[in-house]
């Protein structure tokens, strides 16, 4: 039965251990409500199995929350119970959460003589002098640090400076550790402007790591309504910028643009005026209100709204060639979007203008094989081709492949390029190079993207050109495989799916003539 009773109690602080981590999290990200509910549910899994610790943690964390609520009573209860279960004079270490969180809330209950006797516990936690259960030094610099609230905005601004170290050296989980570290020390001295500062920094670095786009969102919506409770203006534009942009990336493009334009309305707030001065204006100031400018446009261009995007694409160029000439990245990727938006809008010559202009400088500043210098390219290609320049468009594709192929790049894009290669060659006559093309593009999408209806898209191309090279049986396979994946991801009654499903009827039939006739009914999908 000890054996039971051990395997349970492991079992259960493992259970608390998991909650407790999670709750951290949350109460982090401003989640309070599901950060209480774990934290209570930390704090019975740790007391059934009697780790001390984790229980003392698990309240002094629930006492925060309660704090910030304004629950200043329920906050004391929860710091001395804390307390209780691991005495300051047995780990101060533990402890610190628990004394920081009871003064703050004496302080704001108005129990001054209270405040007062808990700083004279910590006074005697850190007397050198002090014998019975030895301080470490880190614990002894943060109870320093709780006694000095002025030195506590260049501790944190301390953590933020290594977070940044870690988070350029690639060590992006260590900086996330460091600003975690950063963001528990500013909520447990009630410093909420720091909180604001810290949030934002974590959302940043959630983005750059990438694998949890939504937490970085949390991190900064948390940020926003901080600075909003504080009325920070500046740092409300900049976050509402930031949330625009992550949510731009999710696809959430209405939501993107609303974000876009209360920041903008802020920034011209912050200015007192519509019209910008540039000569008059800071340089940053300037920079963050034609990135803005930049960021509407693009939504605009992708929900098809040409005109308003073409209009503030247009400032933020003017913006940016002021400040930053004509070859910096910043002016070479508005470029890129306004000749994208004139392209759509049929005016050819302009688009072409401007996506040289954006390639040209790309290419001094990155030099000819970077990414981005490819992504130029694909983009001219497509004007050029427009333009029935059908050689140079090739050649320009294809540069792009080799770019992307230089980098180790198999992207969907490079795919876009084979494709667009095959096409030409299929205009010309050369099905045998465009079939090449085709399937050279169908490995990668298959690699990249399977299952999606870029796939569908590349077999079907191939089932066609198949067909018309009198493979038959290989166009069959190929239509069916596409058709597969239309149903999969668009449903049976999508015109994909029906165009697809004719097809294959039509293959089959084919299939069972003698001589197999070509079909010649369809055309390829671009």
């Amino acid at each position: 039965s000890d054996r039971v009773s051990d395997l349970r109690a492991k079992a259960l602080r493992q259970e608390a251990l998991l909650a407790y981590n999670q709750a951290s999290d949350y109460h982090r990200q401003g989640r309070a409500v599901e950060a209480v509910q774990l934290l209570k549910k930390a704090i019975g899994a740790s007391r059934v199995s009697e780790d001390k610790t984790l229980e003392a943690k698990a309240l002094s964390r629930l006492g925060l929350i309660y704090h910030r609520g304004y629950k200043h009573e329920r906050a004391v209860s929860c710091f001395k119970k804390a307390l209780a279960a691991v005495p300051a004079s047995v780990d101060p270490s533990v402890a610190i959460v628990a004394l920081q969180g009871i003064v703050l809330a004496y302080r704001s209950l108005g129990q001054e003589d209270f405040v007062m006797e808990v700083e004279a516990e910590v006074t005697a936690l850190i007397d050198p002098t002090r014998k019975e259960g030895p301080v470490t030094e880190a614990c002894r610099e943060r109870l320093q640090l709780f006694l000095d609230q002025e030195n506590l905005e260049h501790q944190i601004s301390k953590l933020l400076s290594e977070a940044a170290e870690e988070i350029c050296l690639d060590q992006v989980d260590g900086g996330i550790t460091l600003l975690e570290l950063a963001m528990d020390i500013a909520m447990q001295a009630g410093s909420v402007k720091l909180e604001g500062v810290v949030c934002g920094r974590l959302g940043e670095a959630y983005e750059i790591d990438g694998r949890d786009m939504a937490k970085a969102l949390d991190y900064q919506r948390v940020a926003l309504q901080i600075f909003s409770e504080l009325g920070n203006k500046d740092s409300q534009s900049v976050t509402l910028l930031r949330i625009g942009c992550l949510l731009r990336g999710a696809g959430e493009l209405k939501q993107a643009l609303t974000a876009f334009n209360r920041s903008l309305k802020l920034q011209r707030e912050l200015l007192g005026s519509d019209r910008v001065h540039i000569s008059k204006t800071p340089r940053g100031v300037v920079e963050l209100l034609a990135k803005t400018l930049n960021n509407i446009g693009e939504v605009y261009r992708t929900q098809g709204k040409l005109q308003p995007a073409l209009a503030r694409l247009t400032e933020a160029l003017e913006m940016k060639l002021r400040i930053l000439g004509a070859e910096h990245l910043d002016v070479a990727a508005t470029q890129d979007n306004l000749g994208l938006v004139y392209r759509e809008m049929g005016n050819l010559p302009t688009a072409l203008k401007y996506l040289r202009a954006s390639m040209k400088a790309r290419e001094k500043a990155l030099g000819p094989y970077h990414r981005e210098v490819a992504r130029s390219k694909l983009n001219l290609a497509a004007v050029v081709h427009q333009l029935t320049d059908s050689e140079g468009a090739y050649k320009l594709w294809e540069e792009s492949v080799q770019i992307f192929k230089a980098n180790g790049d198999k992207s969907l894009e490079m795919a876009k390029a084979y494709n667009n290669m095959a096409a030409v060659k299929e205009e010309k006559g050369d099905r045998k190079t465009a079939l090449a093309l085709h399937k050279q593009a169908m490995e990668i999408k298959l690699a990249v993207a399977p299952g999606s209806l870029t796939v569908a898209d590349s077999l079907y191309n191939l089932a066609i050109l198949y067909e018309q090279n009198g493979q038959i049986l290989e166009a069959l396979d190929a239509a069916k495989r596409s058709l597969d994946i239309t149903v999969a991801c668009v449903g049976s009654s999508h015109p994909n799916a029906k165009d697809t499903k004719a097809l294959v009827q039509d293959l089959k039939q084919a299939a069972a003539r003698p001589l197999n006739p070509k079909i010649g009914l369809l055309g390829l999908r671009r």
